[in-house]
């Protein structure tokens, strides 16, 4: 029997099974037969995927949006002027950017994208890619991490502008981000960079709530070889922590995390990643356990690395070891 002909209880499992990426990666794989569309629609409408390219598309057509809107479960906004590729360098690994034109139309699209999420009843994570080819580029960053019901968030944007002049201390993106702690279950952030009110322990927890969050990873591998550098806040990176002082901008935000899990009702992961320049090496410190791992040049956010041992357990492990040979040879 024909996959197609399959009867609807069993074609449907079948069909969840093969996600939203199998019919993304190509469209036509939804015109086999009305009876199959029909029942392949669902399952490709589920996951929103949106590019510079696209943007304006679905925007434009209403009818689309219509029929996605009650099945859009999860949304991935892929915005912006520069791609970035990651290339082998003298300190390690660095981005390289490649030049690609940015609309200035993108920002009022995004928000109208954003204004369209808001009545998806179904939408519970949402995953931004930013990367921009000019530091005045604006983003209606508050209007996409406000939307409603979202239990994931993702943000991976090395290049983020500056805050504009002028606005309020509560208008840096950290801030934004840091309004969710207490209702998201899901948190990856990389933006360059975060600053200390990103995980202000007092602006998550002053309103008495729990904070649900089961995984927080915050990413401070933020190295790039463009000319200019935008700030993500106009904050300072190292917070009350002044330059010279021993306290490294890791520090503060590795205090913040261990602190911030003490809250967590069920945390499974807390963990900062950063790129130690010394040692040439990508760390990820883990704040429920106190210890380091070493991770891979291109690794995954979550990867378990390699355990890098402080002073007093490599003490310890050889004591034991020592005891292990005395005891065999006594």
């Amino acid at each position: 029997m024909a996959l197609v002909s399959l009867p609807a209880e069993l074609l449907l499992p079948i069909l969840d099974d093969l996600g939203p990426r199998f019919f993304h990666q190509n469209v036509r794989r939804l015109t086999i037969s009305k009876r199959w569309y029909a029942l392949a629609w669902p399952v490709f409408a589920r996951e929103l995927i949106l590019t510079s390219a696209s943007l304006a598309r679905f925007v434009s057509d209403e009818a689309v949006f219509r029929r996605m809107e009650p099945h859009i479960a999860s949304a991935r906004l892929s915005i912006g002027g520069k791609k970035l590729r990651f290339k082998p360098g003298d300190l390690g690994a660095v981005y390289v950017a490649r030049k690609d034109k940015l609309s200035k139309t993108d920002s009022t699209r995004l928000r109208k994208v954003a204004t369209k999420l808001q009545q998806c009843p179904a939408l519970r994570s949402l995953r931004l890619n930013f990367t921009l080819d000019s530091p005045n580029t604006q983003l209606p960053f508050a209007d996409l991490v406000g939307l409603r019901h979202l239990t994931s968030l993702e943000i991976d944007a090395i290049l983020l502008p500056a805050v504009p002049r002028g606005t309020t201390t509560d208008d840096c993106w950290c801030c934004h981000i840091n309004r969710l702690l207490c209702s998201l279950r899901r948190l990856r952030c990389r933006i360059s960079p975060a600053c200390r009110r990103l995980l202000e322990i007092d602006r998550a927890v002053g309103s008495g709530l729990p904070v649900g969050l089961e995984e927080l990873i915050i990413n401070l591998d933020c190295r790039t070889t463009l000319d200019w550098m935008p700030r993500s806040c106009r904050y300072m990176p190292y917070g009350p922590y002044p330059p010279g002082s021993g306290f490294t901008h890791f520090d503060g935000i590795k205090t913040q995390a261990a602190a911030l899990a003490l809250h967590m009702t069920r945390p499974r992961m807390v963990r900062v990643i950063e790129y130690d320049c010394q040692a040439r090496e990508i760390r990820a410190f883990d704040a429920l356990t106190g210890r380091q791992s070493r991770l891979p040049r291109d690794y995954e956010w979550d990867a378990e690395g390699e355990l890098i041992e402080d002073d007093g357990q490599r003490g310890a492990r050889q004591q034991r070891l020592l005891q292990y040979i005395w005891s065999l040879v006594s």
